[in-house]
């Protein structure tokens, strides 16, 4: 402290320094709560002080003019949209920030794409060959973007979308290692939302390899049975292991959802229920297993009243599409009609000879039965009557039969010499017995074992058992086999069964050695 002339103290600067140390920056606050241009949030609070304090006078005004009352309506809403203003220039601050990954050595650095096969990927063009280190960083960025997409969780998003999600997200979540299979069912998964039904192209089959199905669980013996559930994104197959196995299609890691051991039942067949709640397998044996998904319980279709002496073995069964009934084939030419619900006979249809194979119409109403010699029978569940009788033009020894497209229009009839017949169903008459069909497919030259109709019927799929790598796409109703699938260099091994999803979006194909290969048909990818 110094003393003037006229006898005043003058404060020091370490004096003032004290001062504002322990009382506060009196001079610095009011400097800042007027400096409007640098905080817009105090804009508000110095203009209510203008505009209610009076500068001068102020110890001659009166209690009343001293003090306002403060509504709030006009002022909150002031201050809000200050404080949104003022938000929104962090939020554009934080977007400008660069990457990390950013390295302004990459541009000093030369990469060779054609040294390395692993790289070539990379290349545009075949003669291609050496870029610089951003550009490099910049195309594995890209590639691995391209397998692995940023996760929704990854991604900026608005509060109201953030919140729209945290109140659905007990719904969506699904540990599938954790919890039943029933936790699947609560959600809203599905394979996919909406698919293409434009003309499939004739000429080259667009189809990617995705990984195995089965690839964390492989089946320990030869996989007989594969199947799709129809609304949820699961595979379930089975084989003689006697062992179901479903897991969660997710075209990434495939993880296991759930499995069950059926100990007395070497499984042949297995499949799900058209309402997704139940599965039913059989194998050479006298009954069925009914395995309920939702409580885990599994029930025993043993014994059908009346005809148990024509009933040996219930591996050969089919589920109608109407969910309702359930076809077995049996001895001495019958097929015979269980109810799906409690076991109980139904109906019975008799042909002459061996029954080979049969299958049922799309909407349920019946069934197409073959016998060995290649003759076909159509069979009207609701009038309990045969329809129709036709044979196989040149069929000897008829093995399989596939129908597909709208209203069945499509007929594939596969024998044990591995030529396969396709019909259109359309130009049969009713006084026609022996009809020509629209294409012999000669491809195959041993017996056909997997005879199957992509769900819209534009895709027909047929494989033998009896050499390595024997499959075939055909396009309908070209009747053209595509060529650049598959290729030899394909997995296929000996193909022991497949199936098309729901949605036809994708094929798999299970083998004798005990795996499931997955591919993806890009025509019908949402």
């Amino acid at each position: 402290m110094t003393t003037e002339n006229d006898g005043s103290t003058k404060k020091d600067e370490e004096e003032i320094l004290l001062e504002e140390t322990l009382f506060g920056d009196i001079n610095g606050y009011r400097t800042r709560l007027y400096d409007f241009d640098k905080d817009p949030c105090l804009k508000v609070d110095a203009e209510i002080l203008d505009n209610h304090v009076p500068q001068d006078n102020i110890e001659e005004l009166g209690d009343d003019q001293l003090f306002f009352v403060d509504s709030g309506k006009q002022d909150v809403r002031e201050r809000s949209e200050s404080f949104s203003s003022h938000s929104s220039v962090i939020e554009e601050r934080d977007h400008a920030w660069k990457p990390v990954w950013d390295d302004s050595d990459d541009d000093k650095l030369v990469v060779s794409l054609a040294l390395n096969n692993r790289m070539r990927k990379l290349r545009k063009t075949e003669a291609e060959d050496k870029i610089t280190g951003k550009e490099y960083s910049r195309r594995l960025r890209s590639q691995y973007e391209r397998v692995y997409p940023v996760p929704e969780w990854a991604t900026l998003k608005t509060k109201t979308t953030i919140n729209d999600e945290e109140m659905s997200s007990e719904d969506n979540t699904l540990n599938l290692y954790a919890e039943p299979i029933k936790r699947l069912f609560r959600t809203s998964e599905r394979y996919i939302k909406s698919g293409k039904s434009s003309m499939l192209p004739v000429g080259n089959l667009d189809i990617t390899r995705m990984i195995d199905a089965n690839k964390q669980a492989p089946s320990q013996a030869v996989v007989q049975t594969v199947s799709f559930h129809p609304y949820y994104p699961i595979l379930m197959t089975g084989g003689f292991d006697r062992t179901l196995r479903l897991f969660h299609i997710d075209g990434k890691i495939n993880p296991p959802a759930t499995s069950i051991h059926l100990r007395k039942l070497p499984i042949s067949h297995a499949s799900f229920h058209p309402d997704g709640r139940r599965v039913f397998a059989g194998g050479r044996r006298k009954f069925l297993y009914s395995w309920d998904l939702e409580s885990g319980l599994v029930n025993k279709i043993d014994r059908i009243s009346g005809i148990e002496h024509l009933s040996n073995s219930m591996e050969h069964f089919r589920l109608s599409p109407c969910g309702k009934y359930i076809g077995i084939s049996a001895k001495n030419g019958w097929v015979n009609i269980l109810a799906a619900g409690t076991g109980q006979w139904v109906a019975g249809a008799k042909i002459e000879g061996a029954i080979s194979e049969f299958v049922w119409c799309r909407d349920g109403s019946g069934l197409v039965i073959s016998n060995t010699n290649g003759e076909l029978w159509d069979w009207s569940i609701g009038e309990r009557r045969f329809t129709f009788r036709w044979k196989d033009d040149g069929g000897v020894s008829t093995c399989k039969i596939a129908l597909g497209g709208y209203g069945d229009r499509w007929c594939a009839i596969g024998s044990s010499c591995g030529i396969v017949n396709v019909y259109d169903r359309r130009s049969f008459s009713s006084e026609e017995r022996n009809p020509k069909p629209l294409k012999t497919l000669e491809h195959l030259t041993t017996s056909i074992n997997c005879l199957e109709f992509s769900p819209d019927g534009q895709i027909l799929a047929m494989a033998t058992r009896g050499k390595k790598d024997k499959l075939r796409m055909v396009h309908i109703p070209s009747c053209s086999v595509y060529k650049n699938w598959p290729a030899q260099t394909t997995p296929l091994g000996r193909v022991g069964c497949l199936e098309f999803s729901p949605h036809g979006e994708m094929i798999t194909i299970g083998n004798e050695q005990g795996r499931v290969g997955l591919w993806k048909l890009q025509h019908y990818s949402a």
